[in-house]
């Protein structure tokens, strides 16, 4: 996760920014492109509405914290997100994209969090078995 660096003959770990091109969303064995599903949102130009945040499952597993190392990187990732951007759900209203703006947003104490939905999922663009 972190890149250990130097400086001032200090070391320091680097937790780099993230891009959405690199992630996947995964439902049941199947898996989509995120950044596919962000260019779907924006050229549908689906709606946005307010969602609220008590309405969210808090009950799910959106990624794994294994170590310090782990749970600095989201940190920062939840540090870094912008508000600004709606998350997306999908036809079942899980979360496909936007877990960290739901963290921030619940650290925060806001009691709403912009969303869009996919009501029709595009063909999964691969599966893991």
């Amino acid at each position: 996760m972190g890149k250990r660096k130097e400086k001032n003959n200090i070391p320091i770990v680097d937790y780099n920014s993230v891009s959405t091109i690199n992630h996947r969303y995964y439902r049941g064995g199947d898996y989509w492109e995120v950044y596919k599903l962000i260019n779907l949102v924006n050229e549908d130009k689906l709606p946005i509405f307010e969602l609220p945040l008590a309405g969210i499952d808090l009950n799910c597993t959106p990624f794994t914290v294994n170590n310090l190392d782990d749970m600095a990187w989201h940190m920062k990732r939840v540090q870094e997100s912008d508000l600004k951007y709606p998350i997306i759900l999908d036809d079942l209203g899980q979360i496909c994209d936007g877990n960290h703006r739901v963290v921030k947003a619940l650290v925060k104490g806001d009691k709403t969090i912009k969303a869009v939905r996919i009501q029709n999922m595009p063909t999964p663009d691969g599966h893991d078995e």
